[in-house]
């Protein structure tokens, strides 16, 4: 699930997409590290209570927003900066049944006001913008004690520049924290505790061996040539630099002070 590639440096595949427009095109719900089987993991570890107020960051195709909206009286509000993506999930939300405040959102500046939220919940979205920007938004945006969650790609190691060079071409991202990074960044951002719920590693199996999305499957669009190809390539890359690619979700609670 992509929010957006800072200043659309991501590189262009063909003249008008990428490899987030290529999961849009093909109404992928659990494009992140880990699948829907790591969202569900953590979803487990969350209370939901009525009244709980959730910001998703990066909502794709809705597949995480909704399952939240589930939960009686959790309110959830999801952006996206594309909005076939939000074309989808609002689809998503209607045919599920469940309410979700969908919005367009291209900047790293969120539109909401300090303290708007208890819960934000990103997932494959940070790496790909200013990650330090970033954070500080999601502390901004939480209530004193309010916590986030973020399912992200990690490096096992410092990465070679070839490495790097391979993940800025296929995804956009201009750095890949390794773990211990992850942790120091949330910190610097203001939240303590900062902990890792789930981590694992990044294989093309694991992401082949996750919860079929039953909706998407449904929506059958018509793809063309191009898509495939990004997808394939997406699959060579994490074949090819399988030893460098871990994932973690993260919970990370803002500070009160």
């Amino acid at each position: 699930m992509a929010y957006r590639v800072v200043s659309g440096i991501a590189t262009k595949w063909g003249d008008d997409m990428d490899y987030h427009d290529a999961l849009a095109d093909l109404c992928v719900g659990s494009a992140h590290p880990g699948g829907y089987l790591a969202t569900l993991a953590w979803l487990a570890t969350i209370d939901f209570q009525p009244g709980m107020r959730v910001l998703e960051v990066g909502c794709g195709t809705g597949r995480t927003a909704c399952e939240m909206a589930s939960h009686p009286g959790v309110l959830v509000t999801a952006v996206d900066a594309r909005q076939a993506m939000l074309d989808k999930a609002r689809k998503r939300a209607q045919d599920s049944g469940v309410e979700v405040v969908f919005r367009l959102v291209d900047d790293e500046r969120l539109p909401f006001d300090a303290g708007t939220f208890d819960l934000v919940v990103a997932e494959s979205v940070t790496v790909f913008n200013d990650v330090q920007a970033m954070l500080l938004e999601y502390a901004r945006v939480l209530v004193p004690g309010g916590f986030a969650v973020d399912t992200e790609m990690c490096a096992a190691a410092a990465l070679p520049d070839d490495v790097m060079e391979a993940f800025y071409k296929t995804y956009g991202a201009l750095r890949v924290p390794t773990q211990t990074q992850w942790k120091r960044l949330w910190r610097e951002a203001g939240f303590d505790p900062v902990r890792v719920l789930l981590s694992g590693p990044v294989t093309v199996d694991s992401v082949r061996g996750d919860i079929p999305d039953l909706w998407s499957m449904a929506q059958k669009p018509d793809h063309d040539q191009e898509v495939w190809r990004i997808i394939e390539q997406n699959q060579t890359v994490m074949s090819e630099y399988a030893k460098w690619l871990q994932y973690a979700v993260i919970r990370a609670t803002r500070q009160t002070g």
